[in-house]
């Protein structure tokens, strides 16, 4: 609890926070068994000393409807089968779990139950526990967040069907009774009246300008109400997880001597099915590889230019345009679903409609009579087309729950109700965070103001696809301030298999990540260049981009000069002068010309080199150097010959003194 977590250091915490939040938002998917379902953002903070102060945790667009519904081979979020695996005892009776995972309906979906990668969810469960001590959680609202995650396991099997008196056909729906014994747990563990649950998804309230009536609705609607109810509350049970892991993680200390940040984001998808989600996440991506693009490309383009050396301008993949058919202010398609979604009529297929009319012709954009049929397009991402299906596309991207639902959540136990209250942990800091204003539309101030102008002004700002824009341009605004380094990971083989590289899911994986592209670029341009100073200039080197050339930045010169001036005909170049550079050069640029074709360029502060270039002088640098070895080791070998000769004639001539006979004394 809270006394364990302040007898451990916060390096310690930051450490088991990550157990934690893998539990609540990783899961098994078809190509990862811990595949993470929410991008995050790490902020850690540091002291002058290097001591870790305190960390900072955002995350963007949980996977929601993961919780309902999985993919064939895919599992719910970890913890629902760690709990169901690893609880005790007294944990299961009090959570009423009297049966394991694959008798869940929420649990089931996806007909996959265990993980691949040898990690066991009941020794898991147990280590996910210890780690929410060290981060702070108490003992009381770890059993408050499992109770929780115990009544959406339940709350699955809650089902519905039509009620056998009614004159609406299918219009009316009612509690199945098979589903009446989950009822009653479920509202045990929610602190619910059964007949509450059942009344609010059976039925809705339906408001007009003089009065209010209730009608009934299908047990199809009912069951989508069930599933509505039960994302919104996994979401808010993961905000306020966040919440606490990031109180857990403060160390109260305000004066930091910096940061450093980590982001954590989904990759690229494709699918055999793309929806929503889908097309948020192959979005974040296009605006992470323009980024990259932009930081890896262009920079180094720039620096050729400050450094007024020769080169042809090289041409690097520009996802603008595709980014722009997403989010552009016309004729975006995230324009026209907030659009769609103003409106309580619009659906899924005005929406398609108005995409297969406005963005014909869109290079990008492709929608075949057969794609229309079915309320699809395709989209041409930097990674390749993928085909997303419209059906959903205006109920997640409104992800309003009912007002009836909202108020029936605040009734249920003080956890549940705090969940749902309008300063929820969904939008506090650290959990999803709150989003910048989005930008509104003009629109007009005067009282006149129509109902329908204000809901679209509330819609365009709340809508799930205008948060995350404004989410990740502010991500995208902190990374700019930052020192980017960028990290790909790359899985061998979907099978988990040791020994196993499979070829062809390597380029897919290179290609989505635009490594492919940068290795193109970097071979083009010269990757090659010799900026850090010799050990003895280590201490006076300032590295300076400005483009005027300076004693300092030629600093830079002398180690190309130390590295190579053995080259020289003359022998090793150790001066400091321009012209001692341009003369190594002189003296080296046959070997480089013929290596591929003039891969040498010295700019006012760096030495710039081609791959083939630098292999070349480093072959020729190595051969200079073996010579030198034997040349010195001649020299050296020569002289201890010479000593061993002398001692052995020394030693020859004692020897010869020795043994000569001593010549006979004369008489007396």
């Amino acid at each position: 609890g809270e006394g364990a977590a302040q007898e451990v250091g916060v390096q310690a915490r930051v450490l088991e926070s990550n157990p934690v939040l893998e539990s609540f938002g990783n899961a098994r998917t078809v190509r990862n068994d811990n595949s993470s379902r929410f991008g995050k953002y790490i902020e850690i903070g540091f002291s002058t000393q290097g001591e870790m102060q305190g960390a900072t945790v955002h995350t963007y667009l949980l996977e929601k409807v993961r919780v309902v519904l999985q993919a064939p081979g895919e599992r719910n979020y970890h913890i629902f089968y760690e709990l169901l695996a690893g609880a005790t005892p007294e944990e299961r009776q009090a959570l009423a779990l009297e049966r394991g995972a694959e008798s869940f309906q929420y649990c089931s979906g996806g007909g996959s139950f265990d993980r691949l990668d040898g990690v066991s969810d009941e020794v898991q469960y147990e280590s996910t526990r210890r780690s929410m001590d060290v981060v702070g959680f108490s003992a009381k609202e770890q059993m408050s967040a499992l109770r929780v995650v115990a009544a959406l396991a339940r709350f699955g099997d809650v089902d519905f069907c039509e009620k056998e008196s009614t004159s609406h056909q299918g219009d009316d729906s009612q509690l199945d009774p098979g589903s009446e014994g989950e009822l009653l747990v479920l509202a045990q563990l929610l602190d619910l009246s059964p007949a509450d649950i059942v009344r609010v998804l059976c039925t809705r309230m339906i408001m007009t300008r003089d009065e209010s009536y209730t009608v009934s609705v299908s047990p199809e609607r009912a069951r989508d109400a069930r599933d509505a109810v039960s994302k919104a509350m996994y979401s808010r049970l993961f905000g306020w997880i966040v919440q606490r892991v990031n109180d857990g993680l403060t160390s109260g200390t305000t004066s930091l001597a910096g940061t450093i940040s980590i982001l954590d984001i989904f990759g690229f998808e494709i699918f055999k099915d793309n929806s929503f989600e889908q097309l948020m996440i192959n979005y974040t991506n296009e605006q992470i590889q323009n980024n990259f693009n932009h930081f890896i490309f262009e920079k180094e383009q720039e620096e050729y230019r400050l450094e007024g050396i020769d080169w042809t301008s090289i041409p690097f993949p520009d996802n603008s345009a595709v980014l722009d058919l997403i989010e552009g202010q016309r004729n975006g398609l995230l324009k026209f679903l907030d659009d769609e979604c103003v409106f309580p009529s619009g659906n899924d297929a005005s929406f398609a409609n108005k995409l297969y009319r406005s963005l014909k012709g869109n290079p990008n954009f492709v929608a075949s009579a057969v794609h229309q049929s079915r309320h699809q397009f395709v989209i041409g991402h930097y990674a390749g087309q993928v085909c997303y299906s419209a059906a959903g596309f205006c109920e997640k991207n409104r992800d309003a729950l009912f007002p009836e639902a909202v108020e029936l959540m605040k009734q249920a136990s003080p956890f549940v109700a705090a969940l749902f209250t309008s300063g929820s942990p969904t939008n506090s800091r650290g959990g999803q965070p709150t989003p910048a204003p989005a930008k509104r539309r003009m629109l007009p101030t005067s009282p006149s103001l129509s109902r329908t102008a204000r809901r679209r002004g509330s819609l365009i700002t709340d809508s799930v696809s205008s948060q995350f824009k404004n989410q990740l341009g502010e991500l995208l605004a902190q990374v700019a301030q930052t020192k980017p380094h960028y990290v790909r990971c790359l899985k061998p083989n979907d099978d988990n298999r040791s020994d196993s590289f499979d070829k062809p899911r390597m380029v897919e994986q290179l290609r989505y990540s635009g490594v492919l592209e940068a290795v193109r670029v970097a071979r083009a341009g010269f990757p090659v260049r010799q900026t850090s100073p010799p050990p003895q200039y280590e201490h006076t080197h300032t590295h300076i981009t400005h483009p005027a050339l300076s004693q300092q930045v030629r600093y830079v010169h002398v180690e190309f000069i130390a590295r190579y001036g053995l080259l020289a005909p003359g022998g090793a170049m150790t001066a400091d002068t321009h012209e001692v550079l341009l003369e190594l050069i002189g003296a080296v640029e046959e070997r480089v010309l013929d290596a591929d074709g003039g891969g040498l360029r010295v700019g006012k502060s760096k030495v710039f080199l081609k791959k083939g270039s630098f292999e070349a002088l480093e072959a020729a640098r190595s051969v200079a150097l073996w010579a030198c070895a034997t040349k010195l080791q001649s020299v050296v070998r020569r002289a201890l010959a010479h000593v061993r000769f002398v001692e052995l004639l020394r030693r020859g001539r004692a020897r010869a003194s020795a043994t000569a006979p001593v010549p006979a004394g004369g008489g007396g």
